[in-house]
């Protein structure tokens, strides 16, 4: 039986029964862990509460101004051109040309003009619907880490001033109380091999609830066709570093007693952040790509662990654009589009890489599978290729996927198999082919012994039940796998989205990291219009009953005649009062004689 609800703020946790995953897997424990968090009388079960909970939203995609008519087309604008126009007519042509000026108005700029305010009214209410769902989820839940996975804004093409404006709405309408990562934790990876700062989860001084881990979009920076240094500038500027990554060490308290005796290192967590917008060809800024590359090249020599150590550290990869897939896994198939002409003032260059919808199959296998998670065919390889334990979080995709991408290995005597080369592979030509092509690593090709696979995470579980590291099984019935989770947009056509991550380490069982994730819908934006013109038009309605109430009706005249009062009127009274009074010295008017009695 379900816990009642402390609040009706709690809408996420008591109608959609949101709740971080416990390390159980039992919903109630999740639920009441929640509950207790709120409630003085009650304690959380921490033994199934994750030290590391972390809520997880994508693709808010903000608009602004660059949405609304141009100024020259606002209402007052066009009064003004219309009575110049009419100001400068002829007298004889000014009849036809008052008719015209009148239909302009009535049938263009009238409807224009209620567009733009209903447009700006929409603008302001889609800032406090995104603020409604951060603000209830990070009150309800108590998450300890937030991400947004990209998209923050809705154009890479807008000024400096526009990105400035929409990125004051994202610190102060949609995230407001919450602030940027720290920009010397975002800088630790830059530090000497061996001194950089790791930090332990569930510190007394943790303020992680409050930082947001911003990832880098398309719509923030543009693809690597037209991303310039100075979009990567003004978005570090507002909202973070696009290439950093941090280690978290497991909380002390919660080792077991005799583990330091063991002389084993504890559990650690690395969470990497990653431009991907980027990392494709041909880019237009070849040094903004150079310098992702070698940030990349820097992780795997010098910050990622050994993949031998899977079983103590798990690396959490958040990107924006999503791993490469074959058509029909997920709702967007792999596309590439090419700019095919210049730009005037050099913003993009022809062809360079204009549109994609996941990263290239190069890219997705030499670049992330294979170098950021070590996973290789090879089953001499360290960790018998099975790469490192972790998990990968993207968005772009608005419709959300789940997917694992694993090796498929086959018998020594099995016939030989060559993969098909992808939809996205296939698109590129001349030069971009040609530097795709280069310095590729053979170790990441498959051969006739293995190949790249992917699937939907539902199907795969059912095939293969015993082989996702990360999720369940023993480490020796593992294949080379990791699963990748594309969330859906928090937008109101999408839901109002959100993901709810639980990361612990199962000290019990085989003795590796586990985690669970659960998706939360607030409902579409629709729902929360509707409730909020319902609370405006109760508060109306009750401002004007108390107004009047309190305001006294004003008094009307008393009526003094009635029939049981009236007074009879006698003939001579009747005569005085038709006698008419004559202004003559000659004629007075004089009174009646009383009769005597």
């Amino acid at each position: 039986m379900r816990a009642p609800c402390p609040y009706t703020k709690a809408y996420f946790g008591c109608i959609h029964g949101c709740a971080f995953p416990s390390t159980t897997g039992s919903t109630r424990d999740g639920f009441q862990n929640t509950l207790a968090l709120h409630h003085g009388q009650l304690q959380p079960d921490h033994e199934s509460l994750a030290p590391f909970r972390l809520l997880v939203l994508a693709d808010p995609q903000l608009e602004g101004d660059s949405s609304l008519p141009d100024p020259d087309d606002a209402l007052w604008a066009r009064l003004q051109a219309h009575s110049l126009r009419l100001r400068g007519t002829a007298l004889q042509d000014v009849k036809p040309v008052m008719l015209e000026v009148l239909q302009q108005f009535v049938l263009e700029d009238i409807p224009r003009a209620f567009w733009a305010v209903r447009k700006s009214l929409d603008l302001f209410g889609n800032d406090y619907y995104l603020a409604h769902i951060y603000r209830t989820l990070h009150w309800w839940t108590k998450p300890t880490h937030v991400t947004v996975l990209g998209d923050l804004i809705g154009s890479q093409w807008v000024s400096d001033d526009e990105f400035a404006w929409r990125g004051w709405r994202y610190w102060n309408r949609v995230l407001a109380g919450s602030h940027r990562v720290d920009e010397a934790v975002m800088e630790q990876h830059k530090q000497e091999p061996g001194k950089q700062q790791v930090i332990p989860l569930e510190s007394e001084n943790d303020n992680w609830s409050e930082e947001i881990i911003n990832v880098v979009g398309n719509h923030d920076i543009g693809y690597a066709g037209d991303i310039s240094p100075s979009r990567i500038e003004r978005f570090e500027r507002v909202f973070g570093k696009v290439n950093w990554d941090i280690h978290f060490s497991y909380p002390e308290h919660r080792l077991p007693q005799n583990y330091s005796s063991t002389g084993k290192s504890g559990p650690s967590l690395h969470m990497v952040i990653l431009n991907s917008m980027i990392l494709d060809t041909p880019a237009l800024a070849e040094s903004v790509q150079a310098e992702t590359y070698s940030y990349i090249n820097s992780l795997i020599t010098s910050r990622l662990d050994p993949v031998e150590a899977r079983n103590t550290t798990f690396t959490l990869l958040l990107t924006h654009v999503p791993l490469h897939k074959p058509e029909g896994v997920c709702v967007d198939a792999p596309l590439f589009e090419f700019w095919d002409h210049d730009d005037s003032v050099g913003a993009f260059k022809h062809g360079g890489l204009k549109e994609q919808n996941h990263l290239s199959e190069h890219t997705s296998h030499a670049g992330v599978l294979q170098g950021l998670f070590g996973m290789s065919g090879n089953p001499d390889a360290a960790a018998g290729g099975k790469g490192r334990n972790g998990l990968v979080l993207t968005g772009h995709d608005h419709e959300g996927c789940d997917v694992v991408h694993y090796i498929e290995r086959y018998e020594e005597n099995a016939a030989s198999v060559t993969p098909s080369s992808s939809d996205a592979d296939s698109q590129h030509t001349g030069d971009a082919q040609q530097h795709t092509d280069t310095d590729h690593n053979d170790d990441a090709q498959p051969t006739e012994t293995w190949s790249w696979k992917s699937v939907r995470t539902s199907n795969y579980l059912q095939q293969k039940p015993d082989v996702l590291g990360s999720y369940k099984g023993k480490d020796t019935d593992i294949v080379a796998s990791v699963r990748e989770i594309t969330l859906r947009s928090m937008m109101g056509e999408y839901s109002g989205n959100a993901g709810l991550l639980s990361l612990w380490y199962d000290f019990e069982g085989y003795g590796s990291w586990k985690y669970e994730i659960q998706m939360c819908p607030l409902g579409v934006q629709h729902i929360w219009w509707a409730v909020h013109i319902t609370d405006i038009v109760v508060m109306i309605s009750l401002v004007a009953r108390i107004l009047l109430w309190l305001i006294p009706s004003a008094k009307k005249p008393a009526t003094t005649t009635s029939n049981a009062t009236e007074k009879k009127i006698t003939p001579n009274q009747v005569a005085l009062l038709t006698i008419p009074k004559r202004e003559d010295k000659h004629f007075r008017s004089s009174s009646p004689r009383r009769r005597k009695g």
